[in-house]
């Protein structure tokens, strides 16, 4: 992972974001974060969580993202973050 932060830091890429997918529980951060050593080179960190639908409603989630829940607050916060940053 340090290669790809390096790597984009090279080329320009101001921003590090990591999209944590597929989260179903505490226990899941936290076992993707011990692996992860320098948390504080990405500039945000977003938890997207698990949502059997996706599979359902493959390649295209946006009749998901239609629905009022959690992955679509995840996405919306993603969204923002991009836009403000761009």
């Amino acid at each position: 992972m340090d290669y790809m932060l390096s790597l984009a830091k090279q080329i320009g890429i101001e921003y590090i974001y990591l999209a944590i997918n597929r989260v179903r529980s505490q226990k899941d951060i936290e076992k993707v974060e011990s692996r992860i050593e320098d948390k504080e080179k990405f500039d945000r960190i977003f938890y997207i969580p698990y949502n059997e639908k996706v599979i359902e409603y493959e390649p295209s989630v946006v009749d998901l993202i239609k629905e009022n829940g959690d992955f679509l607050q995840v996405y919306k916060q993603i969204k923002e973050v991009l836009k403000n940053n761009l």
